[in-house]
Order: C-alpha cells, then structure tokens, then sequence
C-alpha cells in the first residue's frame, strides 16, 4: 500500500472513531476527543497533496505533522484508559503504531 493510501487510510480512520463518539460525549470524553482532533488538524491540510509530494521530500514534509498527531493521539489514548474505555484506547493504539509505521516508510 502506498504512503498516499496509508495517509488518507489514518485520517479516515480516526474522523471514524470521532463520529463513533460524536453524540454521546460527557465532559471527559469531549476533552479525548479534541486531543484526536488536534491530530487530525495535523494531518489534513496534506490530505489531497500527499500524493503530489516527491519522494524525497516526505520525510520533510510529514514528520513532523505525523509526530504532533502521534502525541495528540496517546494524549487522547491515555485519556480514554482512565476513563475505562478500553476498546477506544486499543483503537487509538493501533493508529498509533500506524503512525509509526507511517514514519519508518518514509
């Protein structure tokens, strides 16, 4: 799978994971909820353009949005744990280690 398609897949899958929640937030999971938001803020102004950007120029491009997004998520993750929703915080881990995926192609 391309970078491109794997980018595009981590943003699809967390506005997913957003909208799961989206309704039915209390004040606590609101809070997690706009740590994913803020990752997601990283990585959507090179949704469109990721696939345009040369080879040579992902790492420069993307490592640092994808870094900021990795720490918004585990903040988010860890806030979920103390919750007790456990099922969002695995989600949260596996986009986490998407992410990380993600930087180690690059």
């Amino acid at each position: 799978m391309s970078i491109s398609t794997r980018f595009r897949a981590l943003i699809s899958e967390t506005e997913q994971l957003m909208e799961s929640h989206g309704r039915q937030t209390n004040d606590d999971q609101g809070r997690a909820l706009r740590e994913l938001e803020k990752g997601l803020q990283q990585l959507e102004p090179f949704e469109e353009t990721v696939g345009e950007i040369p080879q040579n120029k992902l790492v420069k491009e993307l490592s640092q949005p994808l870094l900021r997004t990795h720490a918004s998520y585990d903040r988010g993750r860890l806030m979920f744990e103390e919750m007790g929703d456990q099922a969002t915080a695995a989600k949260l881990w596996a986009l986490e280690q998407k992410i990380y995926r993600l930087l180690n192609d690059l």
